[in-house]
């Protein structure tokens, strides 16, 4: 090789992507037009890159969100809230449903979301219903 009339091309974030060039095995003389000519196909060539690397992220970005949206909806359908008011009797607790029917508070509760219950009898109730056990 005698002649070369050579550019780097670069990715956007500064990377060398490779050469754009022109090689010859005689001694040749370059015009300001061929060099200039050659130099818009390096900008041409590093627009194109551009894109790429653009559309690119753009896929990766649009793959995360994907993702995360996924995670979000599966999230959500996991998720059973109980909110505003409850119709609640004040002598047995039990609870006025939609179509006006009593639950009782554990029945609805567990309908309606995602709590279980485990029943035990707290120390005023025990003193209450087994007073020979709580004798002073």
């Amino acid at each position: 090789m005698i002649c070369y009339l050579g550019y780097p091309l670069l990715w956007p974030d500064g990377d060398i992507f490779g050469t754009i060039c022109i090689l010859d095995k005689k001694e040749n003389y370059f015009s300001d037009q061929m060099t200039e000519s050659v130099r818009l196909f390096k900008a041409n060539v590093e627009s194109y890159l551009a894109l790429l690397f653009e559309s690119n992220e753009r896929k990766q970005a649009e793959r995360e969100n994907e993702r995360l949206i996924s995670d979000l909806q599966k999230a959500l359908s996991e998720v059973r809230k109980l909110s505003g008011f409850l119709p609640i009797c004040a002598s047995c607790k039990k609870i006025r449903d939609d179509q006006g029917y009593w639950n009782q508070i554990e029945e609805y509760i567990s309908d309606h979301s995602e709590a279980q219950f485990s029943h035990g009898i707290c120390p005023d109730c025990a003193k209450k219903l087994y007073p020979e056990l709580y004798k002073d």
